[in-house]
């Protein structure tokens, strides 16, 4: 199931993958970024890129599909994608 979280602006001029991230702690700002360039996150019901500078009182809706929720969850040793370095 999907995670949703509603938020509220308070303070305007941020942009909004670093208003993202910091609002919704699970996410970094690069997750936060994916998810604004895929339509996940919107801006009064719009799609914005995630340098969108942001009003006081912009209602910003974030949904976290399964997959990403998964991907926030499982370190990236486990899901197999450490790269190891070689030795000197």
């Amino acid at each position: 199931m999907e995670k949703v979280h509603n938020l509220v602006v308070e303070e305007a001029g941020v942009r909004l993958d670093k208003f993202v991230s910091e609002g919704c702690p699970e996410l970094s700002r690069t997750q936060a970024q994916r998810l604004i360039d895929e339509g996940y996150i919107t801006v009064n019901t719009l799609v914005m890129k995630a340098s969108h500078k942001l009003d006081v009182g912009d209602r910003i809706e974030i949904i976290i599909p399964i997959s990403a929720a998964i991907a926030i969850l499982v370190p990236s040793r486990i899901r197999g994608r450490a790269q190891s370095r070689p030795s000197p």
